[in-house]
């Protein structure tokens, strides 16, 4: 993943995880209901463009390859739209490949693995996360009602709401979606 970090460290719209092989890409401030975990064209250009320019090469719509060490990056997206994103993730995520989400599937899979592993610094991973690249919050509890982790996630919501609120209001004031700027 390092060379990722060094590709997009000046990228203003794409994080890489410093925990796993996944990439996110800054969506918006705001959100409603009826808000899609998807990643939009643009968003998908954007960081096709800076992978071909970076030695990668198309194998699919979904898909890139890395020229020179055969790594394949993969665009994550749910199959069925009003069911958790974090399904397909699941389905798919390998430690081989390195996948592009949206930061709501990759807030859940921390979410997940916090439940599962109790490490602190998933726990500080979450925050970094909602504090750069926010996520609709409300939507993300709701589909996660049938979750295991779902009890963490409704008692710690109320800290993440009041953390991504105020990384909004004083980080993030003024930023726009990559969508905005095209």
């Amino acid at each position: 993943m390092d060379s990722y970090l060094e590709i997009f460290k000046k990228d203003r719209f794409v994080r890489v995880s410093p925990l796993y092989n996944i990439i996110t890409i800054f969506d918006s401030v705001k959100y409603d209901r009826s808000d899609q975990e998807l990643l939009s064209a643009s968003q998908r250009n954007h960081i096709g463009n800076v992978l071909e320019e970076n030695g990668h090469k198309r194998l699919t719509g979904n898909s890139y390859q890395n020229i020179t060490t055969k790594q394949v990056m993969r665009f994550t997206t749910p199959k069925t739209l009003g069911v958790s994103p974090l399904n397909e993730l699941q389905y798919n995520f390998n430690q081989e490949d390195i996948f592009i989400v949206t930061p709501g599937t990759y807030f859940l899979f921390l979410v997940m693995k916090f439940n599962e592993l109790q490490k602190e610094n998933i726990l500080q991973e979450i925050m970094q996360l909602i504090s750069t690249h926010p996520v609709n919050l409300d939507q993300l509890l709701s589909v996660s009602r049938h979750d295991v982790f779902y009890p963490f996630l409704k008692q710690k919501f109320p800290e993440f709401v009041k953390h991504q609120q105020d990384s909004i209001k004083y980080d993030l004031k003024g930023k726009s979606s990559l969508d905005s700027n095209v």
